[in-house]
């Protein structure tokens, strides 16, 4: 209905759409960037196949673009049991740990939802003629992929491989103190931006004053009169604050041992400048404040009565809300007066750094809450790759450490007696309102499902959940997503536009063209240029995140967020995310449940009238996969039913099987078995049955394990069947492969049959292709099966199969 050119293709319409079909295929099958309406995309899926079943031509010219799509996908990897909307976030992104690297994944964390520092690091450049330092180029990626990225988790290797030039106490790799990796690393970076329009970045953020103070009386000048009060100051810049525990119950004891200093007196006492001494208060009070305030609870010190580093995890709590002017210098002039302490803004706690463990060892994970974007306000509980929502309720509990962790109940409570904040982020109020977005992914990108609603969440939650409460950037971007999904593709007097229902059009086209082919071609390739965004799924994940919404730059723009902060600042690491963006949703289509239809539609094309005779076997040893045609264009019918088969195999064995039960069950026997379909199609073209079956059993890269593998023993060669009975997962699976690989064997065996092959002397020999199967399946599978014992079953069942099924050729002549 919503293309009718497209219902019944002639040839002729075929062959002249049939340049277009790779960009079609690209754009609206397995697209990686705007994502277009569910219902054009089924559009595109039914213009496709109906345009392939008409002309070879347009089959030909569609192909190449398949096999694009699956081989660069399947070069990146893929492992069993997977599903690809679990890769995707749905709220903020974890970070991999490399097996110690929690103390720099949880403080990493906490700057990341520091709106201006996140904001002025993706936007930072370092000076001109200055080298760019790889620390900065790093955190630049990494807080880029946890703004803009698609992924669940980002894997901060090449940022903890670059640490390794701070000079931590240990190896990057290993565990070190999360307060020095911070100091380190600010020192790091604003060397690196030192000379640049961002050199004041951190001392904007955190950087503030602590004021040094002796403070002493002198006589009157005149009799009777009262003592003049005398001060000596000096100021030191800090970037956090160290707080002493012994002794002291919560921060604001800590705060103020501080300001009442020490007693300098008798032989001690304070020598002024005269050369006289007087007794005095010696003291640390704050004077400028910063907008972020990092205070480092010293829980580590040496013990010097057993020679050991020991954790004091005695009970320390911190208020949500702290009051920092007592301890100002100006707080503690207006006390000395006796006048009322001036109004100042509070800071209200935005992230807890938690240390769980002793000094030997331990785990770091980090409690925030953002404070801008549609998760304002709200607490998330960063472990790693883990992101969940937390309830700031149980601050006490988890990070006060002594007291209140002994006086817990339960087992899971009194597992975590050792655990204890260790680093705090207070933001002033007054600097909270940051209105640009924050953790979320690109404007436009989105992995729209087939059947109407979408299939992949692509940006952190657009409203928050109906018991918090909901920002301007939220309700904008539910109404971008309302409009999107809302979209309707119209032909009419002035061309095709994209036109939301009962509104005018917002994607204007130029004038059309007479020709019907051409209105078409315009239909398709312009929105998915630039005009078709379709919506992105609502879910509600373990990170608490109410509906997602993929929403227009200018919605962005209404809700106060402009552009992505750093875009064109930070080129390298934006086209990283870019890159593998476009990578996850790739891999989110190819595994779509309606792209697999899609495929499978075009398994079933009806073969030529002629089947095409058994290409010469491939060599005995060594086997290797068939090599693909250099020009499509000249290929027959024959042969490119073939090729296309092989492409399904292909599909089959490095996509659709590697899924889990959950979403692979469904695909083989709710689209009346699709392997089974491939095996049907294969039936009719013993040339596509001996190609399949000499692909699946092509040696490649050897599949790593445990056993001898993990012993330093190489693995023997693997294959795409080997893999598929030895790894996979599911039963389901595993049966559907054996039945096609039978199916496979039956039929090329019996085409061997009526048509004999000869034999390099020039004798008869029959078999040629089924022993250069049997050949490679016995050369490899018995030694992988030996290798993967415990899960060999498998394989000794398919061969029972095979030797059962009348596939297995004859014994060899003369032996």
């Amino acid at each position: 209905p919503l293309l009718p050119p497209a219902a019944r293709p002639s040839t002729a319409f075929a062959r002249r759409l049939s340049p277009s079909l790779p960009a079609l295929h690209a754009a609206f099958l397995v697209p990686t960037a705007r994502q277009p309406p569910p219902a054009v995309r089924h559009a595109a899926a039914r213009l496709l196949l109906r345009a392939a079943a008409a002309s070879d031509a347009a089959l030909a010219s569609l192909l190449p673009a398949l096999e694009h799509a699956q081989r660069v996908d399947a070069a990146a990897g893929c492992g069993w049991g997977v599903d690809p909307s679990e890769a995707l976030r749905r709220g903020h992104v974890g970070l991999v740990n490399q097996g110690a690297t929690c103390y720099m994944n949880a403080t990493l964390q906490v700057l990341f939802l520091v709106p201006a520092f996140r904001d002025g690091i993706l936007a930072a450049e370092p000076a001109p003629r200055a080298e760019r330092s790889p620390i900065l180029a790093e955190v630049q990626a990494t807080f880029a992929f946890l703004r803009d990225g698609l992924a669940r988790s980002y894997d901060p290797l090449p940022l903890v491989t670059a640490s390794e030039a701070l000079p931590l106490t240990f190896a990057a790799t290993q565990q070190n103190d999360a307060a020095e990796f911070l100091a380190l690393l600010s020192d790091n970076l604003e060397e690196a931006l030192r000379g640049s329009r961002h050199a004041s970045l951190l001392r904007s953020c955190f950087g503030g004053t602590l004021v040094q103070q002796v403070v002493w009386e002198e006589p009157p000048p005149t009799p009777g009169g009262a003592p003049v009060r005398k001060v000596s100051e000096r100021e030191q810049s800090f970037l956090q604050i160290e707080l002493d525990l012994k002794g002291h119950r919560s921060i604001e004891e800590s705060f103020r041992a501080l300001v009442d200093g020490e007693r300098l007196e008798g032989d001690n006492a304070y020598e002024l400048d005269s050369g006289g001494k007087v007794a005095a208060v010696k003291r640390l009070c704050l004077g400028e404040l910063p907008p972020t305030l990092v205070i480092q609870l010293k829980r580590f010190e040496f013990d010097y009565e057993k020679m050991v580093n020991v954790k004091l995890n005695s009970e320390c709590s911190f208020p949500m809300r702290l009051d920092c002017s007592p301890f100002t210098r100006r707080g503690l002039e207006c006390a000395a007066r006796g006048e009322p302490l001036p109004p100042s803004p509070p800071y209200e706690l935005a992230g807890v750094v938690v240390h769980a463990g002793s000094s030997g060892g331990g785990h770091y994970f980090s409690y925030a809450c953002p404070r801008d974007g549609p998760t304002a306000g709200k607490w998330f509980a960063f472990n790693d790759t883990k992101v969940t929502r937390f309830d700031e309720a149980r601050l006490p509990q988890q990070c006060y450490g002594g007291g209140a962790a002994a006086a817990a109940r339960t087992a899971a409570e009194r597992a975590s007696a050792s655990q204890s904040g260790f680093l705090l982020l207070y933001r002033r109020v007054e600097s909270s309102r940051h209105r640009r977005i924050g953790s979320a992914p690109p404007v436009g990108i989105g992995a729209a499902g087939w059947r109407g609603a979408p299939a992949a969440a692509t940006r952190p939650p657009a409203a928050a959940p109906a018991d918090g409460p909901t920002s301007q950037t939220g309700e904008a971007g539910r109404e971008a997503a309302r409009g999107a999904s809302s979209m309707l593709l119209r032909a009419g007097s002035e061309g095709v536009v994209l036109r939301p229902a009962g509104s005018e059009a917002v994607v204007p086209r130029s004038p059309p063209t007479p020709s019907k082919f051409s209105m078409l071609q315009r239909a398709f390739l312009d929105s998915g240029a630039d005009g078709g965004s379709g919506s992105a799924k609502g879910r509600e994940g373990e990170e608490g995140a109410g509906g997602v919404a993929a929403g227009s730059a200018q919605a962005r723009a209404q809700a106060g967020g402009g552009p992505p902060a750093g875009e064109g600042r930070a080129p390298l690491a934006t086209t990283r995310v870019r890159a593998a963006n476009e990578a996850l949703l790739r891999r989110e289509h190819l595994l779509d449940r309606g792209y697999a239809a899609f495929v499978r539609a075009l398994l079933t094309l009806p073969p030529p009238t002629s089947a095409a005779p058994l290409p010469p076997p491939p060599p005995l040893a060594p086997l290797s996969a068939p090599t693909q045609p250099a020009a499509a264009e000249s290929e027959s019918a024959s042969a490119l039913r073939t090729r296309l088969l092989e492409f399904g195999a292909r599909y089959a064995f490095s996509h659709l099987l590697r899924l889990n039960d959950a979403r692979l069950e469904p695909v083989l026997a709710g689209l009346d078995g699709w392997l089974a379909t491939l095996a049907r199609a294969c039936g009719a073209q013993p040339a596509a049955a001996a190609a399949v079956l000499h692909y699946v059993v092509a040696p490649q890269a050897a599949v790593g394990g445990s056993g001898a593998a993990g012993r330093g023993v190489a693995a023997p060669p693997s294959s795409p069947l080997l893999d598929a009975v030895l790894c996979s997962g599911s039963a389901a699976g595993r049966s559907a492969v054996a039945d096609l690989v039978v199916s496979l064997a039956r039929v090329a065996h019996g085409a061997e049959a009526v048509e004999p092959r000869h034999g390099a002397e020039g004798e008869p020999r029959r078999g040629g292709h089924m022993a250069a199967f049997f050949d490679a399946l016995l050369r490899h599978g018995v030694g992988r099966a030996v290798h993967s014992w415990r899960d060999a079953a498998p394989f000794w069942e398919l061969l029972r199969g095979l030797l059962s099924s009348g596939g297995a050729p004859p014994p060899p002549m003369g032996g």
